[in-house]
């Protein structure tokens, strides 16, 4: 080991003040299946804050934060002076790393161990140089197959499962234990399939079944799929998420199954029929459409004596010099004739709602899904108030109508499944 190797001195602190609050950012988009009670706190305090639904945190309240986001990433460091969480920190923030995967297959203590053995190729040798935690990962499987064959033992049992589907595309596998999971996802970088270290399949399994997707005729070698409703995870073999909609384009008959099979999968909106989504919408388009009248005739009451003037100097006044607003507003020239900004802000508000298609409603959820919940068609109305709020954002709106508006959207709408599968919009 080389001399400087045994003067590093982990410091939490020079972490936090390198991965600063991109560690939070990094955080309310994990998806980790057993992240510390504490983080799950952490993650809604500091998102609501971010938004501006919560207070500011004073900078003591987020250094703790920081500091427990860190924490549990030491943990899935193997070193005593925890030599790579530094770098394990910098991966978490660039995106894409859920701390769960963090030294998944127990490949960072088989590094470890590797170097001090001089195993390890000199350009290998400084982790720093992998700018990608799957770069590291994709080094360790192709470069050193001495790595690999260690702890075999769960690979090697059969294991039990189920096949609950097959076509001439594809066949789906529900493993009904760890090392079912294992055989089933060997080749994969799944948490759910790992041979060393930690297996995570018994905390995702006692959420709902894991789906593993075996292609009959795969586009590259080792394709596979590995599916969850309750957690909305759809990955490839990679562990990278894939596109689900386009994946289930290809595959219709395998979403219908999944549909009629999974009550998880029935609660997401990528899954939902059109005339589903077209349901719920035209529940919500009447309540919407109340509330945008209401700003209108809010905004016309606070400019009533401009109104008046403007209806008067297009003559439509009686001979007592009383103004015909019905008239008027039949001749088109209402409030919003009059309020041109208004009109503007109100059919743009209707365009991102009650304008949207069931097409439109999928494409907005896969633009703000910041976290699973907002795949949900529970969480539609928190999704059309994002688009409102990146609308705000965008247009430098401040006259406080779109924000007021995100916030009914958000806080003034509900969707309930019944009994019977179906969506109901209350007003709350």
């Amino acid at each position: 080991m080389r001399a400087r190797e045994f003067l590093f001195e982990y410091n939490r602190a020079v972490t936090a003040n390198q991965v600063g609050d991109r560690v939070l950012d990094a955080l309310h988009k994990d998806r980790s299946a057993d992240l510390p009670n504490i983080l799950y706190d952490v993650a809604l305090d500091s998102f609501r804050a971010k938004k501006g639904e919560e207070p500011q945190p004073s900078p003591e309240q987020k250094q703790k934060w920081i500091e427990a986001v860190l924490a549990a990433i030491e943990a899935k460091d193997p070193t005593s002076n925890k030599a790579y969480t530094p770098w394990l920190a910098k991966m978490y923030v660039k995106g894409g790393l859920p701390i769960e995967d963090m030294n998944r297959n127990d490949m960072l203590r088989l590094y470890d161990i590797a170097k001090k053995r001089r195993m390890i190729k000199p350009e290998h040798a400084d982790i720093n140089r992998f700018k990608w935690y799957q770069d590291f990962e994709d080094t360790m499987e192709n470069d050193y197959d001495n790595l690999e064959g260690v702890e075999q033992g769960k690979e090697q049992e059969q294991g039990a499962a189920k096949k609950v589907y097959e076509d001439n595309n594809v066949m789906v596998i529900v493993p009904e234990d760890e090392a079912a999971a294992c055989k089933y996802g060997r080749g994969t970088r799944w948490c759910t399939a790992a041979i060393r270290g930690r297996n995570y399949f018994n905390d995702y399994n006692k959420e709902g079944p894991l789906y593993i997707i075996i292609p009959k005729n795969p586009m590259h070698q080792g394709e596979k799929y590995q599916f969850h409703f309750p957690s909305g995870q759809f990955m490839n073999e990679r562990d990278d998420e894939i596109d689900i909609g386009s994946f289930f384009n290809v595959l219709p008959k395998l979403k219908e199954f999944f549909y009629k099979n999974d009550p998880e999968s029935r609660s997401l909106v990528i899954l939902a029929p059109n005339e589903v989504l077209q349901d719920i919408m035209n529940q919500i388009n009447p309540i919407v459409e109340d509330y945008l009248n209401e700003v209108v005739d809010d905004q016309r009451s606070s400019n009533d004596d401009e109104y008046y003037h403007y209806l008067v100097d297009l003559g439509y006044t009686d001979e007592n010099g009383d103004v015909d607003y019905d008239k008027a507003s039949d001749d088109g020239y209402d409030y919003l004739s009059f309020d041109s900004d208004l009109n503007i802000w109100r059919d743009k508000m209707e365009d991102l709602t009650v304008d949207l298609t069931p097409m439109g409603i999928r494409e907005i959820v896969n633009n703000y899904s910041y976290d699973i919940s907002a795949t949900k068609i529970s969480k539609i109305p928190e999704v059309l108030a994002e688009n409102v709020t990146e609308y705000e954002y965008r247009s430098g709106d401040r006259s406080g109508l779109s924000r007021n508006f995100a916030r009914f959207l958000l806080y003034g709408l509900k969707i309930i499944e019944d009994k019977d599968g179906t969506f109901k919009v209350v007003k709350t």
